[in-house]
């Protein structure tokens, strides 16, 4: 069984007109990363997981934002040259949230480091803010790796809006 499962095929959307393409009309799905070692690809993952936000005492919501940010993304228009795009797009689905929410985090680092050692990109979608972790922790380890120093920014949301009553 994949770690991922599919997107609904209503994700990809498209007009179906060759004169008004969409992204949703170019981006292709796997279960698989491809080993090209090709930067001319970019992965595209969801985790619709707020287990952590809960977890925490958060507000939960998270576990939507997958399939609410395709809806919009795959309507955009990509470049109308194909070379301006300087990418290929490929959608490997969601993470699956049956597993315990610590191998959800390993299988989610494993699968972007998997990408990396490719020399894809990746883009994640949703998920609590926890997956901040498995993201960033295989970048790290990718390019420690090869001898070069990471660096990681992480912007959190709610930095200065919750109150300072749990140190």
């Amino acid at each position: 069984m994949s770690s991922f499962n599919p997107i609904s095929p209503s994700l990809l959307f498209s007009k179906n007109d060759p004169q008004d393409v969409r992204l949703g009309d170019i981006t292709r799905t796997t279960k698989e990363i491809l080993v090209t070692n090709s930067d001319r690809l970019t992965y595209i993952m969801g985790y619709p997981d707020d287990e952590g936000i809960k977890l925490n005492g958060g507000r939960t919501g998270a576990a939507e934002a997958p399939a609410k940010i395709r809806e919009f993304f795959y309507k955009m228009t990509p470049p109308v040259s194909r070379d301006q795009l300087k990418t290929d797009i490929l959608e490997l689905g969601d993470l699956d949230t049956k597993p315990e929410l610590s191998a959800r985090h390993e299988t989610a680092k494993n699968r972007v480091l998997e990408i990396l050692k490719n020399k894809a990109r990746f883009i994640t979608l949703g998920g609590g803010h926890d997956y901040g972790y498995p993201d960033s922790a295989a970048f790290v380890q990718h390019y420690k790796s090869q001898g070069i120093k990471p660096i990681v920014l992480n912007f959190d949301a709610h930095l200065d809006v919750r109150p300072v009553n749990k140190g």
